[in-house]
Parts: C-alpha cells; sequence; structure tokens
C-alpha cells in the first residue's frame, strides 16, 4: 500500500517501508541507506535542498495512528532494517527503553560495567578473595573503609549481585 508522504510533494511511502518519487517522468523506488546507529535512511528533495529522513518514522506517520502523540517510533521485534508497519508501534522514550532491555538489545550498566563504578575487576576479585564475615580488618565494614566505598557496595561485590561480569 503507498500514501504520499505528507511534507514531501511527490514522494510515496509504503507499508513495507520502501520510497518511491514520482518527482522524475518516471517513478523510481529510491535507494535506501543507514544512519551510524543502525537505523534505515532516505534522501528526499523538498524546495531543492536534499534532507534525510528515518524510514521507520515516514512509515509510521503514513501508516500507524498516534492518538497519544507519542514522540518516538519502536522497532516490535528489534530490528532496525524491518520498517514494516505491522513492526512499527510509537512509543515514549522510556517505552522504548523498557523494550529494549526486554529484547536484550541494551545490558543494563552495573558493576565495573559502569563508567562511574569505583571498583575495578581487580578490586572485586580481591575482595570476594579476602572476605570473612564480621572480622575487623577483612569484615564489610573494614574492606568498605580500604576502599573507600559503602559496605553495601561491599555486599553486592561479595554475593555478587551487583558485580556478575565479573568471575
Amino acid at each position: 500500500i503507498w500514501r504520499p508522504i505528507a511534507f514531501a510533494e511527490g514522494y510515496l511511502i509504503s507499508n513495507y517501508g520502501r520510497v518511491k518519487s514520482l518527482r522524475k517522468e518516471q517513478e523510481r523506488i529510491l535507494k535506501l541507506s543507514h544512519t551510524k546507529d543502525g537505523y534505515v535512511k532516505c534522501g528526499i528533495t523538498i524546495k531543492g535542498s536534499s534532507c534525510r529522513f528515518r524510514v521507520n518514522r515516514l512509515v509510521a506517520e503514513a501508516f500507524i495512528p498516534n492518538p497519544e502523540n507519542k514522540p518516538t517510533v519502536n522497532h516490535i521485534d528489534g530490528n532496525k532494517d524491518n520498517n514494516r508497519a505491522d513492526n512499527l508501534e510509537w512509543a515514549t522514550k522510556s517505552e522504548q527503553m523498557k523494550h529494549a532491555y526486554k529484547m536484550g538489545l541494551k545490558k543494563p550498566m552495573r558493576g565495573t560495567l559502569q563508567p562511574r563504578s569505583r571498583l575495578s575487576e581487580t578490586d572485586i576479585k580481591w575482595i570476594r578473595e579476602h572476605y570473612k564475615a564480621h572480622d575487623k580488618e577483612f569484615g564489610m565494614n573494614a574492606l568498605a573503609e580500604k576502599f573507600n566505598v559503602s559496605s553495601c557496595c561491599i555486599k553486592r561485590a561479595v554475593k555478587g549481585t551487583t558485580y556478575q561480569n565479573v568471575e
């Protein structure tokens, strides 16, 4: 199914994510490329200047109602190349992030993967090796003071709840 792109006279978008130009003597399907972050884009000429648009957004604007006026378009299957109308939905940024974590597209940044982590992998391994519950020198509070972190941080390091990536 082809529908006109509202803001671009002489261009159509299909429910499969293809873009067609009617501007020259014969109509043609436009070549698509990718943005740096992997989304499919196309070039459309508007009033003499070429502009790039994400195909998922063009499809959503043409085929998917947005009664709640959500600002972003989400790929239901997580595949940025699949711009079919039945694979797209309007979403908030928060909904998109939850979806990305649920689909495994994003991994939580915990422990040493977090940029502001105060403990290194070497620290975690040392703590796990030397920790002794209720010990004055190697107990939770002593280690917390030694590494300048909270005792809760030491507890998470020992139990492996936060620092799961360190073996």
